[in-house]
């Protein structure tokens, strides 16, 4: 069975670049391509976007944190320490 002959001109999901293909069974891989790409977009499209300051934001919130488990730990051993 031979796949019949087709015009299809594509955009590429990203680009504005044009995509000529002259048989089906060349633009078939492609359009699986396109539409999964445009799958992919629209699970980032829903992604969060986190603040500019974010990163320096949780490197303090975690050194303040490690600093309460230490204080914490030395203040339990202090208090058996008493017993």
């Amino acid at each position: 069975m031979r796949i019949c002959e087709i015009r299809l001109i594509a955009y590429g999901p990203f680009t504005d670049e044009r995509i000529d293909l002259r048989e089906g069974k060349e633009a078939l891989p492609i359009i699986a391509r396109r539409r999964e790409l445009i799958e992919d977009y629209k699970n980032y499209a829903i992604a969060v976007l986190l603040p500019k300051n974010f990163r320096d934001e949780r490197h303090g919130l975690i050194t303040r944190l490690s600093i309460a488990e230490n204080d914490s730990a030395q203040t339990l051993q202090a208090i058996e320490t008493l017993k």
